[in-house]
């Protein structure tokens, strides 16, 4: 069977009308101005997606700085020709687009005939599917039973590779090490999305070789597994094959097995600075920001923000390139940019939930330094209440017994989580745009947001510490939960400096 990757529908989108189509590589690529965005059937994929797109698009196109990217935007298409005559290059040797070509299966690797000793379910690279120690996510047939269409089994792949984590029998994790929290830049159609998201030259600088032809359907060498490889080009790194794999058909054309090993790998940790990915910054390392288990990931936000590099807002952070990138497209500092955010949460080589959120920030804040550090301020005040509301409920209310299983207190956790809801729709929508319009009178921007963070405190008391009558006693609790909560947030909020 043939199954050729740029014409079969591999990429679910949406259309700009609203019309949900699967297309090929090709007509994601012709038709990405008319394309809102990459559909899927869940965050991991349509990342996955969207970085292969990238890289392709850097592959092809090579932009030497950031007017070439500009021009692109400008022209409002990708041109036919230009992709034709790069497929064209990529397959004078043969096919490199066919997922069951028999010496390039496209995204895989070829086993030769000793490899082939072992094959796993196709469960195996499938991140939503029940495999091994997996959890359940929607899908309840065993392992032994999955099988896959080359479409879907083609999306699962790209995201296999994309959040590969550390596996059994000493398999590595992929090219970031545990699995980061990723960013990209949205758009109002697939072409800008491509379009903002790939790098020039000039902006990768001398730290990384570009990589041209050091894709996957372009590389004539196989993966050598038995060696490191130390030197990841940028292209290279955004499309690190983890696992060698290749997928095997059953009598019905369906992926229902896959051959599996251990792929590209490197000894040098920390080498890749993947350019999606926000980093924190600390005496002798730069770790990639990873997902933590009950911590939204929109929490994070002050990652993408601006650093100037002082310590005064606490934890410094690296913003992923792609963000810091941007001022060298858009002249408009008030202008709103889509940002996007997905992670994988796993736990040595089990998966175990994915999170993902999606922002609207104005462009200011993610460059300008005086309004990055109030922002950040005002995240970590949101940071400090929501523990703090959590600590007295806990402690006043339904403090857990001392021979309790779970240190879990129901009435804080579900406190915690009403206020983190109605603090990400403040503070990312009504307070961020109050900060853009009070840049150079702060202080009326403090007094703003902190009467506007005491509202919600007092409604999630209201709605959720009195939610419950009681006898005498537990109304004291909740009394003296109360006060705590209130005094708490006061001492938080008289701590910045400004405030009056």
């Amino acid at each position: 069977m043939k199954y050729n990757v740029l014409y079969e529908p591999v990429i679910p989108i949406t259309w700009a009308d609203g019309r949900m189509d699967s297309v090929g590589i090709r007509d994601a690529f012709l038709k990405a101005h008319e394309i809102r965005d990459i559909r899927g059937d869940n965050p991991l994929e349509r990342y996955a997606l969207l970085r292969l797109l990238v890289a392709f698009a850097m592959d092809m196109l090579n932009p030497e700085d950031s007017y070439d990217r500009v021009d692109l935007l400008e022209e409002g298409r990708f041109d036919p020709s230009v992709f034709d005559a790069y497929v064209a290059m990529c397959e004078a040797d043969g096919p490199r687009f066919d997922l069951f070509d028999p010496e390039h299966p496209f995204l895989q690797s070829v086993f030769i005939e000793n490899e082939r000793k072992n094959d796993s379910s196709v469960a195996r690279i499938c991140l939503t599917m029940p495999s091994g120690d997996n959890p359940v996510f929607f899908e309840h047939r065993r392992e032994a039973e999955q099988s896959e269409s080359p479409q879907k089994a083609f999306r699962e792949l790209c995201a296999h590779y994309c959040f590969c984590c550390m596996g059994g029998r000493g398999y590595k994790e992929g090219i970031n090490g545990t699995p980061p929290v990723f960013v990209s830049i949205g758009g109002k159609t697939l072409f800008d999305r491509i379009i903002l998201n790939m790098l020039s030259k000039t902006e990768i600088g001398s730290q990384y070789e570009y990589g041209e032809g050091r894709t996957p359907w372009r590389r004539k060498d196989s993966i050598d597994s038995a060696r490191p490889n130390n030197a990841v080009s940028w292209i290279e790194g955004l499309t690190w094959m983890p696992r060698k794999v290749q997928f095997i058909q059953n009598d019905r054309e369906q992926v229902e097995r896959v051959f599996y090993q251990q792929g590209q790998w490197s000894e040098l940790k920390g080498i890749w600075k993947d350019p999606f990915v926000p980093r924190r910054i600390m005496k002798n390392a730069s770790p990639p920001v990873v997902p933590e288990k009950g911590r939204q990931i929109w929490r994070d936000v002050s990652t993408l923000l601006f650093d100037d590099g002082t310590k005064q807002s606490g934890t410094r952070y690296l913003s992923p390139q792609v963000v810091r990138c941007l001022s060298n497209i858009f002249e408009d500092n008030t202008r709103s940019i889509g940002v996007d955010m997905v992670a994988l949460l796993t736990k040595k080589a089990k998966c175990i939930l994915w999170y993902e959120d999606h922002l609207s920030l104005p462009l200011c804040l993610l460059n300008d330094p005086w309004l990055s550090v109030a922002f950040k301020d005002d995240v970590m005040i949101v940071e400090s209440i929501q523990e703090a509301i959590y600590n007295q409920i806990q402690e006043n209310i339904d403090k857990p017994r001392k021979d309790a299983k779970s240190k879990e207190s129901r009435c804080a956790t579900e406190a915690r989580s009403y206020f983190l809801d109605m603090a990400h729709d403040y503070l990312l929508q009504e307070a961020t745009n109050d900060l853009v319009s009070h840049k150079d009178s702060m202080q009326e921007h403090v007094i703003a947001f902190h009467e506007g963070i005491k509202k919600l405190v007092r409604e999630t008391v209201e709605k959720i510490v009195f939610a419950e009558t009681g006898n005498m006693r537990s109304m004291q609790n909740q009394l003296i939960a109360q006060k705590g909560i209130y005094d708490n947030v006061n001492m938080i909020l008289r701590r910045r400096k400004g405030y009056a």
